[in-house]
């Protein structure tokens, strides 16, 4: 009894041979309600060409903390979707077929229970089915009636016939509006530990039911479970966003048309193509150029008060194509300047206990042979602060120098060792230390794995994190252990960008750094995401020159067009101007 109440209704071949009359019709009404489901489907499924994808990601998920990485939408074959839209069409039949039993009848025979929401939405459905196929019945007769005083129509009136069906009918609109009320109601109701109070999850069950009574083995059963899902789905997304308010429209058709027509330039370049307008502010290419220059400027000078002095003399010792590292993950703590390949670099805080200790602290003579270390606090808490100073400048530069123009994650959050869990971001390979990170900025709340992007910073800005990774670093923890002052956490010590006060710097940090150094230099204050625009543009130009120049090179090499000297009537190429740009 369960098998046969939740089959799909017959086709209209079958229904002809079918008998007693009273039979046929109830098979017809039921091909009515399978029809205005396929039709509420399908204007659901339109909704999701109206959304954005990060919507369609999260409705994709069945995790409700993070979406996936891949939007939900339409199934590549329409074979599958018509099977999935079976299932539910086979629901709806088997609650029709039920509904004249009575609500407690249909739980006293069928094991099935509604809520009296979903009950009176029930009866609504057979309500407006009768209608629709009484209205159909009648039309029917009179068409019959109609042949019968004509006789055989021809093709032009089957085609009016054909026309006037598609026309809208407001009791089928009636009809489809109560399937697509009932289909939500059976979807949003609460049952804690009671699945099967559900009368969907119900009829889960009876489609684990076979004709002669025997189980559906799992590994088929669970096609069903997917076809309510993704129907579910499409329905839920069309009655969430059914009844958006007008303004909300308006924000769609607004963002459709300047996705068509293109919005605003934020950059602009004048006619001479060195100056470049960013919201109606001048930055030239000389400008942006000494800007660069000025963060390792800064940096160095901070670096040099670190190192007593002799940082010129200190970074020719530094042979990066020397230093050994590993690009794989090694173990919590380790990187190059744990390797032991790399012994001649010194690192730890030796070399800088003997350039700089005597002027931090004092061995006093505590008699009997023994002596003890007494700190130079305010000598202590004025190196200190030059080493924040220089991490403050170091943060921009490594942003700048870097090349490709990250987001502030990107940046923030570089380690130069192994942790427990995560491995290091910071390498030295061939001679130069590289940067990779992962250009996913959504990652940590979506989940994907996205592909990595290596950034390689020049020979200055590699030598002083170096030094700033191999010397400073170490000699950092020994000062705060010292002096007692408080200093970064343990916890955090891996990443490079922290201090005791804020813990861990974010792209605010970077962007404040940014600001200052834009604002002295351009005099236009530059934070992380317009800093991004305009070294996009800045780098889009200047490959466009040099392109342009090669392209011009190629020309020459393959032209005939020679100059001839007028004295001796030598060929010769004509001398011509070179344009070289550095975005840095």
């Amino acid at each position: 009894m369960l098998y046969q109440a939740g089959l799909s209704p017959a086709s209209a071949a079958v229904e002809q041979r079918m008998w007693p009359r009273e039979r046929r019709e109830a098979n017809r009404r039921l091909r009515e309600l399978t029809e205005s489901f396929r039709r509420e489907l399908g204007r659901c499924m339109e909704r999701l060409d109206r959304v954005p994808d990060e919507t369609l990601e999260w409705l994709g998920s069945i995790d409700p903390t993070k979406p996936v990485s891949a939007p939900f939408g339409r199934k590549q074959q329409s074979d599958t979707m018509d099977r999935y839209s079976a299932c539910w069409q086979r629901y709806l039949c088997y609650c029709v077929r039920i509904q004249p039993l009575g609500r407690d009848g249909a739980k006293a025979q069928h094991g099935i229970r509604f809520t009296e929401e979903q009950w009176n939405s029930l009866a609504d459905i057979v309500q407006r089915l009768d209608t629709v196929a009484d209205k159909k019945k009648k039309q029917g007769r009179q068409q019959v009636m109609k042949d019968s005083r004509e006789g055989d129509s021809d093709g032009g009136s089957a085609e009016g016939r054909e026309e006037g069906e598609e026309e809208e009918d407001p009791d089928k609109e009636a009809l489809d509006e109560a399937v697509f009320n009932f289909c939500i109601k059976s979807i949003k109701q609460k049952l804690g530990r009671k699945q099967y109070h559900n009368p969907l999850l119900h009829f889960t069950a009876v489609l684990g039911v076979k004709e002669d009574g025997t189980w559906v083995p799992s590994h088929t059963h669970t096609r069903f479970l997917a076809a309510f899902l993704w129907c579910g789905r499409i329905l839920m997304l069309e009655h969430f966003f059914e009844d958006d308010p007008a303004i909300i429209q308006w924000m769609t058709y607004g963002r459709g048309y300047r996705n068509q027509e293109g919005g605003q330039a934020r950059v602009l370049w004048d006619s001479d193509g060195t100056t470049l307008n960013y919201l109606g502010d001048k930055i030239t290419v000389d400008s942006f150029q000494q800007t660069a220059q000025a963060l390792v400027q800064e940096a160095e000078g901070w670096l040099d008060k670190l190192m007593g002095g002799q940082w010129s003399q200190i970074c020719e010792t530094i042979r990066l194509r020397d230093i050994a590292d590993s690009l794989v993950f090694e173990g919590p703590g380790r990187s190059f300047a744990t390797n032991r390949k790399n012994v001649w670099l010194k690192p730890g805080a030796e070399k800088l206990t003997r350039l700089v200790g005597a002027t931090l602290w004092k061995i006093i003579d505590t008699g009997n042979g023994g002596s003890r270390v007494e700190c130079r606090r305010r000598a202590m808490e004025e190196y200190l602060g030059w080493l924040r100073q220089f991490r403050s400048s170091m943060f921009p530069v490594v942003h700048v120098w870097g090349g490709q123009p990250g987001r502030g994650p990107e940046v923030s959050t570089l380690k130069h060792c192994d942790t427990e869990q995560l491995p290091k971001n910071v390498f030295v390979f061939d001679g130069q230390v590289v940067l990779i990170t992962d250009r996913d900025k959504s990652k940590g709340l979506n989940g994907k794995q996205g592909r990595k992007v290596p950034r390689f910073l020049p020979e200055g800005p590699s030598l002083m994190m170096v030094a700033y990774i191999a010397w400073l670093l170490p000699f950092e923890k020994v000062l705060h252990r010292l002096s007692g002052i408080r200093g970064p956490s343990e916890a955090i010590s891996p990443w490079l960008w922290k201090s005791a006060e804020k813990g861990l710097w974010d792209t605010a940090k970077l962007s404040k750094q940014l600001a200052l150094v834009t604002g002295a230099q351009l005099g236009v204050q530059l934070t992380v995401s317009s800093y991004r625009h305009v070294a996009i543009e800045m780098g889009r130009r200047i490959k466009g020159l040099i392109v342009q120049q090669v392209e011009l090179e190629a020309a020459v090499a393959d032209s005939d067009d020679e100059a001839a000297d007028p004295l001796t009537g030598e060929a010769h190429r004509q001398p011509k101007v070179e344009y070289y740009a550095d975005c840095r």
